[in-house]
């Protein structure tokens, strides 16, 4: 099973120097269940470009990662929007210093993704 994620990336502020992140994409992932290399060459391609495109890696995961870069270079605030392969998986989220500032979505922690509350209700 594997599930594709679409990434705009944008900073505040110069990006950070794309070497100083490897390590943290390391720390992330697990190599067993992850293919880290793939991560950082798209997470490269993002940090470049402003575009990433990400296969087997959910919000969650983004999140996590991006929390993690952004406690390393706190001054500097990164803005990441996920578009996901459901039709309401549209997420927006702002990290500095290592939280979260903003954030915009479906997958929101504890509530029911939008999408299944549209089709299923809400509990």
């Amino acid at each position: 099973m594997s599930y594709f994620t679409k990434v705009d990336i944008q900073f505040s502020h110069d990006a950070p120097a794309f070497d100083d992140v490897i390590d943290c994409v390391r720390a992330q992932f697990d190599r067993e269940r992850f293919g880290v290399d793939d991560i950082v060459a798209e997470l490269q391609r993002g940090w470049e470009e402003g575009k990433a495109e990400f296969n087997r890696l959910e919000c969650s995961d983004i999140e996590g990662l991006m929390r993690r870069i952004s406690a390393k270079f706190p001054k500097s605030r990164m803005c990441v929007r996920g578009i996901g392969e459901e039709w309401r998986d549209l997420w927006l989220r702002e990290f500095e210093a290592g939280k979260i500032v903003y954030s915009a979505g479906p997958f929101l922690e504890g509530k029911s993704p939008s999408y299944f509350r549209f089709f299923f209700g809400s509990k």
